[in-house]
């Protein structure tokens, strides 16, 4: 359960109070006036009766969120009312030690973040000066006036009432105990699962750059590497011509091959990260990336500006990553790409939808979607896959806009 209950819980504790306070009040009234006629126990009764306007402007705090005001209003009052009560009707004092305790109960459990030390010495030197009055004093005469029935009656009325309002305290604190603790128990799960989430995502970011160094290796022994070893091989051949024409056929083979190399190596570096990221920002390397395939992509993209280098990364290579996803998987004919910081400027949303087959339900695990939730989450954003509205695959991916260091 949420903690926001806690005021709500609070107020019923002091609305069970407010009725309680006006009944007994009204009930000691009614008695003084039909039965024992006594004025002490007719001024009892209203004072009891308005101390409930306290309480309801205690209410009326804890409705403007105010609920350490709330409570220091209605633990004032209900600490007036113990000791007028045990000032007037001196044979109710026991009733009124638990009352002043009551408030203590209270501010434990709504006010856990804030120290109760005053609460606890407020309420045991009520709790001395309602023993004390009680025990030592009868200025009213009540105790001796009252008739030994109607004594008992109020007790018998007043007690069970009372009782209940401190139990009612009391479970309304056992529930709050629990709801923070149901709280702190769905937080330590998602702590948890995080840890894990971001233990896999480690793993598999070790194992996509040891896939990816091996991948590297490849090329450059299948490509540059032969390539430069074919040069070496015709130039080693060209110095032991004696025929000039022969000689200028093995540099110009050479030179072939060193051009190959060359645009070998310049695409490979392309791969790992084009420069047209770093010189001109996010959206000319979408645009140029999207020149270079041959599915239609129609391009959504506002003016965003440039943000942090690891953002402008991330962004790029999710994009990219869902292109590849939807060209080798989807069937699709089109793709539309969607980048825009419109609606909350701190973010910036990436969509990229296709009118292929649409994602199953529910989505597999693959590199390509670990990939993209692992780039992503580096930088603080998220990214969902999921079927389209109009079919097709929508994949939807969400970023803390940073501004590039100056």
């Amino acid at each position: 359960m949420p903690l926001e209950l806690g005021p709500a819980r609070l107020g019923s504790v002091i609305r069970a109070n407010v009725a309680l306070t006006a009944a007994a009040g009204g009930f000691t009234v009614l008695t003084s006036l039909t039965v024992a006629r006594l004025q002490w126990l007719t001024l009892a009764g209203v004072a009891v009766v308005l101390t409930a306007v306290p309480q309801w402007l205690a209410l009326r705090r804890l409705h403007r969120g105010d609920t350490t005001q709330a409570l220091l209003i209605y633990s004032i009052a209900s600490w007036a009312i113990a000791l007028l009560s045990s000032f007037i009707v001196t044979f109710q004092w026991p009733i009124q030690v638990a009352v002043a305790f009551l408030p203590t109960v209270l501010a434990a459990t709504f006010l856990p973040e804030r120290p109760i030390t005053g609460y606890v010495a407020a309420s045991a030197g009520v709790a001395f000066g309602v023993a004390l009055l009680g025990v030592s004093q009868d200025v009213t005469g009540l105790s001796d006036e009252i008739p030994g029935w109607l004594k008992n009656a109020v007790q018998a009325l007043v007690f069970p009432a009372f009782f209940a309002l401190v139990v009612f305290a009391v479970v309304q604190h056992h529930r709050r105990v629990s709801d923070v603790l149901a709280v702190q128990r769905v937080a330590q799960e998602l702590a948890e699962q995080r840890a894990t989430e971001l233990a896999s995502s480690r793993r598999r970011l070790v194992d996509a750059t040891d896939r990816a160094r091996r991948q590297i290796e490849r090329d450059l022994h299948d490509g540059a590497q032969a390539h430069l070893v074919g040069i070496d091989l015709q130039l080693t051949k060209a110095t032991s011509l004696t025929d000039l024409d022969a000689t200028r056929q093995a540099i110009r083979d050479a030179q072939r091959e060193l051009h190959r190399a060359h645009g070998e190596l310049r695409e490979l570096a392309h791969g790992l990260f084009p420069p047209v990221l770093t010189q001109h920002g996010l959206v000319p390397a979408i645009e140029d990336a999207v020149d270079r395939i041959s599915t239609r992509v129609r391009l959504d993209i506002a003016r965003i500006g440039r943000p942090a280098p690891d953002i402008e990364a991330a962004a790029y290579f999710c994009v990219l990553e869902a292109l590849q996803n939807a060209m080798k998987h989807s069937g699709c004919e089109a793709v539309t790409i969607t980048i825009r910081r419109d609606g909350d400027p701190d973010r910036l949303r990436l969509v990229v939808a296709d009118d292929g087959r649409g994602a199953p339900s529910p989505l597999p695990a693959g590199h390509g979607i670990d990939n993209m939730r692992d780039r992503l989450g580096a930088v603080g954003g998220s990214v969902t896959v999921e079927p389209g509205d109009q079919g097709g695959t929508l994949v939807d991916a969400s970023i803390p806009w940073r501004d590039p260091p100056r």
